[in-house]
């Protein structure tokens, strides 16, 4: 689906929907051609849609489906439903950049990375048990063969369909690891993820799409001293500091839109701002002690949900017993 990917996800409209809903008429005159080809029977074509296979036909629905949302001519579309060969996904990392001389000079590691996946899936089926009787399926008009067809004027298909779905994620869209000659680390990271449903019990698609953008910084102090009391009176320790410090950005939005009356509705959206904050420090072999602050913030963008946010901060001691 990476080819509609980019387009951008608005609650009110959609450039895929809508070509999803104007594709459907040239998907219905392919199914039909190619049942007519494969039973050996006449191709009625009636309008906009031939015969049986109306706008809302599952037969129709679903290649239209995977054609609009992965930006496939639908002329080139297979109309199978269970695709025989899936694309790949990947995922691609890359280490060299530290070969240029400035960059060896001031970074002690870079790393550029890249990944993407994209899921098609069939939540469920159930076989139509009334689909092993018919003589001849998908052939005639309902006033020939009433039995061939269901109450929408439609074939009857032998798998009945709930849901089609589609999973997108580019995890991350980039990302950037970087350590410098001072134990300075930085980390850079943008993604973006994408699900969209196809319901076949009403005619309706789910779309939710989110991105976000993650900055990271972490500093290691080495041989930072620390002095504590203890049973024995005051001890000094010495160890490693590593301060880290994550702030993350996240965008959210969802929508129904519904084939029949060409409308859409809000269903959810809101920005999720996170700062995450540590101290670590390594008192023995066993023993670990981390300082930590941690803040959410969620501002939603619908008129029925309040902005919340949410604090946490404390001491967590770690213990590790063993030989």
């Amino acid at each position: 689906a990476i080819g509609t990917a980019f387009r951008p996800m608005e609650i009110n409209s959609s450039q895929t929907f809508d070509d999803f809903r104007n594709i459907r008429s040239q998907i219905a005159h392919r199914v039909a051609k190619q049942s007519a080809a494969d039973y050996g029977v006449p191709y009625y074509p009636s309008g906009n849609y031939p015969v049986g296979f109306g706008p809302n036909a599952q037969e129709v629905l679903i290649p239209a489906f995977m054609a609009a949302y992965s930006g496939t001519n639908p002329a080139s579309q297979k109309l199978n439903k269970f695709p025989d060969i899936p694309l790949p996904n990947w995922n691609v990392k890359y280490d060299g950049l530290t070969s240029i001389p400035w960059v060896k000079k001031h970074f002690k590691t870079v790393s550029v990375s890249h990944g993407y996946t994209s899921t098609y899936s069939i939540s469920s089926y159930q076989t139509n048990l009334f689909f092993a009787d018919l003589g001849s399926p998908f052939t005639g008009t309902p006033e020939q063969n009433p039995d061939n067809f269901d109450v929408s004027g439609d074939f009857l298909t032998e798998l009945q369909i709930q849901t089609v779905n589609i999973s997108e994620q580019f995890s991350p869209l980039i990302r950037f690891d970087v350590t410098m000659n001072n134990s300075l680390t930085t980390r850079f990271d943008i993604s973006k993820d994408r699900q969209v449903s196809l319901s076949l019990n009403n005619n309706q698609v789910q779309e939710q799409a989110g991105k976000s953008l993650t900055v990271g910084v972490g500093y290691r102090i080495n041989d930072f001293e620390v002095t504590m009391a203890t049973a024995n009176g005051s001890k000094t320790f010495s160890s490693n500091l590593d301060l880290n410090l994550d702030v993350s950005i996240r965008k959210t939005v969802s929508a129904i839109r519904s084939l029949e009356e060409n409308t859409h509705q809000p269903v959810s959206g809101s920005t999720d701002i996170s700062i995450k904050t540590s101290a670590d420090y390594v008192l023995s072999e066993r023993i670990n002690i981390q300082l930590f602050y941690d803040r959410m913030v969620k501002k939603y963008e619908v008129a029925n949900s309040f902005d919340t946010a949410n604090s946490s901060f404390g001491l967590r001691l770690r213990f590790s017993f063993g030989n």
